[in-house]
């Protein structure tokens, strides 16, 4: 059994997903939290200089992407097969194009850029993700169930509700235009391990 330490910000974002697959996996971890204010003190001893960061058997693994891939083929949360692999690969990355839009906002260093940046947010490109996400679903190949890809809840269905807590941090209610998504989304947060993990974990802004 490996040991494994996820070290991240005391917040969601990045590493949220990564929790969602050891929680479904059984799986115990340490989940080092550091607060923003202890960042310029620990950013010189990550070898990337950035966060989130996954021990395994004290190997340093780096990449929030590369982590999800490798823990969900561990777990049974990849698919079936090679292809099924693809398409959860090509809902990943779809659905982490919250991310930059999203760091702008954080980032702003004035209130008038970030209204500017949270206005662009809520009325480009979200809407734009999120309907690239529809047109996906809709494809044959990948709607056969309840879920993204296949009838099967995988990495791509955690880490699409990831970034969609992402994005309502600065776009409340983001999915209610949207309800084919919004039902994916709350089947991944009524499965009963992510609905308890979701009660209990820390409470953060984001």
């Amino acid at each position: 059994m490996s040991n494994y330490k996820l070290v991240y910000f005391d917040g969601r974002g990045r590493a949220e997903t990564i929790r969602y697959i050891f929680k479904l996996a059984g799986v115990k971890f340490e989940d080092k939290r550091y607060e923003m204010s202890d960042w310029p003190a620990v950013k010189p001893t990550i070898p990337t200089f950035q966060l989130p960061m996954l021990e395994i058997d004290g190997k340093i693994i780096l990449q929030s992407k590369s982590m999800i891939m490798y823990l969900a083929r561990k777990h049974n949360l990849y698919g079936k097969d090679e292809f099924e692999g693809m398409c959860i690969d090509m809902i990943i990355d779809t659905a982490d194009d919250v991310v930059p839009p999203w760091d702008l906002i954080f980032f702003s260093t004035t209130e008038e850029e970030k209204a500017k940046h949270t206005k662009n947010f809520q009325e480009v490109e979200v809407p734009l993700i999120y309907s690239r996400l529809e047109r996906l679903r809709a494809l044959e190949h990948m709607h056969a169930g309840d879920y993204f890809v296949s009838n099967k809840l995988t990495a791509a269905d955690l880490h699409f509700a990831s970034m969609v807590e992402v994005a309502n941090v600065y776009f409340p209610n983001s999915l209610a235009k949207f309800p084919v998504l919004k039902a994916v989304f709350d089947r991944v947060v009524s499965n009963p391990v992510i609905a308890e993990w979701r009660k209990v974990r820390p409470v953060t802004p984001w």
